[in-house]
């Protein structure tokens, strides 16, 4: 039976093709039917720039496979977005009922044009402000400190408008063109609209894809699952888009699972995890997305990283940071918040996670001495020495390793 709205459908699909190649330079990686994948790549873009704020409450519960027994995980936060501004709060509760191991973390992060910052532990006499050129130019230690630190909202607001763990889709369309061939496939069934998939195989096996991305334009274009098959090992995401606005969509929950056999036995995880108090389009005034809204404690010293590497310490004086010798930081606060870190790492299950420890050497070739740094009044801030500076970063680390401890969850999907 001649399906008229079906062909009317992938006509009007077809003039968009050619009206957008015609101001659109080809895709460079290796693409069975570029015309076809680029339209879907500009319709998935498309939807994310009709949101230019938004403010929700994210819930979650995942559970996961450990030595010591079944892991739980419950977490709750709020994040606000502008643009790509980003702000997020988080607290996660975590358990493992067969040992009685118990564990509450916290976080919150802001992030601009200028700068990542966050704040990793709640109550945690460090925060820290990375200074960047621009957000696509970000480092890949603020990336990396930002998946780590945030609710898990990011991954899949990241899958549902085109994005990967490294990347947008069409920036991996870019990449490696003699490892992967990327081809369009339509879907068709009985009762269901029209859905694309954006297959990426890894070659020399062009049978199987690796990677599927499945495109809805029946709900705003939104990649609504990824499903990604590698040597025993399978992630799946499927995404539950809404209509949070007329012609704007937006995940309002979703399912996450991984299964690793690769190793002989059987590692499982899943991730349940809900979007509510959806508000976009509405007015977020910039404030909220700056360092101040880290909301840090008047006890807390602000490590600053700035564009050349120079590292600096704030400290509160009344209601304004002023720059501080991190030294006067006594000895004894360094060793009782790595102490405390350690201490967790070693009770959880999963502190499986290795934090490359700077070269000593290397640091000192590349910071100044005690004796050089200009002096303050001056310059508004003041050097500090390499042994200082490796004092703050072991800090971090620490940290850093215990945040990463409970989100073993967030391993990259390629």
């Amino acid at each position: 039976m001649f399906n008229f709205s079906s062909k009317l459908h992938q006509l009007a699909i077809g003039l968009s093709c050619l009206i957008l190649l015609a101001g659109s330079a080809p895709l460079p990686g290796e693409v069975a039917n570029p015309d076809l994948l680029e339209f879907l790549l500009a319709q998935v873009e498309a939807a994310r720039e009709k949101i230019e704020t938004a403010r929700y409450r994210i819930g979650w519960e995942s559970e996961e496979d450990a030595p010591d027994g079944r892991r739980f995980n419950v977490g709750s936060g709020t994040v606000k977005l502008k643009g790509r501004w980003r702000w997020s709060d988080h607290v996660i509760d975590s358990k493992i009922p067969a040992t009685g191991w118990r564990q509450t973390t916290t976080g919150r992060v802001v992030l601009n044009d200028k700068y990542f910052g966050c704040w990793p532990e709640v109550g945690n006499a460090l925060a820290y402000r990375d200074d960047h050129q621009s957000i696509g130019s970000m480092p890949e230690r603020s990336r990396s400190r930002l998946s780590v630190m945030s609710p898990e909202d990011l991954r899949v607001l990241g899958f549902s408008f085109g994005g990967t763990s490294s990347g947008s889709v069409r920036e991996e369309v870019s990449k490696w063109p003699d490892i992967f061939l990327w081809r369009v496939e339509e879907v068709r069934t009985a009762k269901e609209p029209i859905k694309y998939e954006i297959q990426r195989f890894r070659k020399p096996n062009l049978n199987v894809p690796e990677t599927i991305w499945e495109v809805d334009p029946s709900r705003g274009f939104l990649i609504t699952q990824v499903k990604t098959t590698l040597d025993g090992f399978l992630h799946v995401v499927r995404v539950e888009p809404e209509e949070v606005a007329p012609g704007v969509w937006f995940p309002r929950g979703y399912e996450e699972e991984r299964t690793d056999s690769s190793s002989g036995s059987k590692n499982t995880q899943s991730l349940r995890c809900d979007f509510s108090e959806i508000t976009v389009n509405q007015d977020i005034p910039d404030e909220d997305f700056e360092w101040r809204a880290l909301d840090i404690g008047k006890d807390v010293t602000l490590l600053h990283t700035t564009l050349d590497g120079v590292v600096t310490s704030w400290v509160w004086a009344g209601d304004s940071l002023v720059p501080s010798e991190m030294a006067q930081m006594s000895e004894s606060v360094a060793v009782a918040v790595m102490d405390n870190a350690a201490a967790g790492i070693r009770a959880s299950s999963s502190g499986q996670a290795e934090v490359e420890m700077p070269d000593e050497g290397n640091l000192a070739e590349n910071l100044p001495e005690q004796d050089e740094r200009e002096d303050a009044e001056e310059k508004g801030h003041q050097r500090i020495s390499w042994k200082v500076i490796l004092i703050s970063i072991l800090l971090f680390a620490a940290a850093l390793v215990a945040a990463i401890k409970i989100t073993t969850f967030k391993r990259k999907a390629h």
